[in-house]
């Protein structure tokens, strides 16, 4: 399977948040973050409250990795101070990261019938059975779950259940022209924390 790396994209930062913020600004982005390691120059960090962690707390980190642009919760009060880089209030950000994203990558999934399998057992049988029954259907399938992510019978380890939401839309643009199915276990946790979010 391609690296989701290893495409490159540039996107207007007035056309990815200008459903959620007032943009005026002509600044592209290279891609979008919600880790402040995983920050790349170029790239809008959305520095949202987590279960665990303020993205605030880590906006100093994203500036020094090379962060072009900040998006935060309108309700946050930042004293953030940077002429250099441009901050966003973002109504309900936390929400409408997984929108923002795949706004970024194009909206990908609106190209791909996906399927969420959800529950408190069974999720991974039932999802790897549907990406089988349609690989045999000669649907061109993918497989995102406990087993991995990628097209069927090319399935890479992956760390979570449900990938975060930066993840989950790249492998959805990844794959935009080369499936037209995808079964994809829903953990509660994903649910919960909004990683399905921009997903149609």
């Amino acid at each position: 399977m391609m690296s989701v790396e290893k495409i490159n994209y540039i996107k207007s930062l007035k056309n990815i948040l200008m459903d959620f913020a007032e943009v005026v600004s002509t600044t592209e982005v290279t891609g979008v973050a919600i880790d402040s390691r995983k920050v790349e120059p170029g790239n809008l960090f959305l520095a949202y409250r987590g279960t665990n962690h303020n993205g605030l707390d880590y906006v100093n980190d994203a500036i020094v990795a090379g962060a072009s642009a900040i998006a935060i919760d309108e309700t946050e009060i930042s004293s953030i101070e940077c002429h250099s880089i441009e901050i966003f209030k973002v109504p309900n950000l936390r929400k409408n990261a997984g929108l923002i994203i795949s706004k970024f990558y194009g909206n990908p999934s609106k190209n791909i019938e996906i399927v969420g399998v959800t529950g408190t057992n069974g999720k991974t049988t039932v999802s790897y059975l549907l990406a089988y029954t349609m690989q045999k259907l000669k649907r061109k399938s993918a497989f995102i779950g406990t087993l991995g992510n990628g097209l069927f019978g090319q399935i890479e380890t992956s760390k979570t259940t449900t990938p975060d939401a930066v993840k989950l839309h790249s492998l959805f643009s990844l794959w935009e022209n080369e499936v037209d199915f995808v079964a994809m276990e829903v953990s509660s946790h994903a649910l919960e924390q909004g990683r399905t979010e921009g997903t149609e």
